[in-house]
């Protein structure tokens, strides 16, 4: 992956999207606050923390999405799996390896959003700990989307369709995390189930145990069933 030249293509725009959206959100942070002067309006930088680290890990789980496809499901397809079951290697460190692959290949992220930090800060003080309790609910959330992301493509032979699903996933569970006008234990009981909720909440400072339970034992269950899938091409 390192030597494609569509994925250093792809970490280039994304790494761009990044940038442009932290400079129209300092902008519009900026308009919305011409009135109380520049120092006072720079402030407020700390506003621009969570949402930007919200932004930043949407586009990190469709990389991941895309990546795991190219991963896994188009080495099934062309046969190149079937010949690293052979090697002599275990299904689980195979497993292993895929997922801190898919875990690298997000790292060049980092450069945008350090970028971004370090702008804010030479404008205004920034709240530290609000920004690792963001770096760790990014984390937290990439893990347990990466363990996702890997068993939903080995159980496929078709990259485009294994990323199509892993987005489509995603959607349909960040929406399910949106929260509602009314408090009926229904929707409190649907956003349980949503990765968003836990993310936002670990994001405010507030870890739960559910939190902890849902992304590192939900992480460590997915994990498994994608050795297991392994197993069964193995033996197939």
């Amino acid at each position: 992956m390192w030597r494609r030249p569509s994925y250093w293509l792809v970490m280039a725009v994304l790494s761009f999207l990044l940038g442009w959206i932290a400079l129209v959100m300092t902008d519009l942070l900026l308009a919305q606050q011409t009135n109380t002067g520049p120092l006072a309006s720079m402030s407020l930088a700390n506003q621009l923390i969570t949402p930007f680290f919200s932004v930043v890990s949407l586009v990190s789980l469709v990389l991941v999405a895309l990546l795991a496809g190219q991963l896994l499901s188009a080495e099934r397809a062309q046969g190149t799996l079937v010949c690293l079951l052979h090697s002599g290697l275990g299904d689980m460190r195979v497993m292993a390896h895929k997922f801190l692959a898919l875990l690298l290949l997000v790292v060049p992220l980092l450069v945008p959003v350090a970028v971004a930090l370090w702008g804010w800060s030479g404008a205004a003080a920034l709240n530290w700990p609000v920004v690792g309790w963001n770096f760790l609910a990014w984390l937290l959330l990439l893990l347990w989307f990466s363990a996702l992301s890997v068993w939903l493509s080995i159980n496929m032979s078709q990259p485009g369709l294994a990323a199509l699903l892993g987005v489509l996933l995603l959607a349909v569970l960040w929406l399910a995390g949106q929260a509602g006008g009314g408090a009926e234990w229904g929707k409190n009981w649907l956003r349980v189930f949503s990765p968003r909720s836990h993310f936002e909440w670990i994001q405010h400072g507030i870890v739960p145990l559910s939190s902890l339970v849902f992304f590192v034992g939900g992480g460590v269950v997915l994990f498994g069933l994608a050795v297991m899938a392994l197993k069964r091409l193995r033996v197939a």
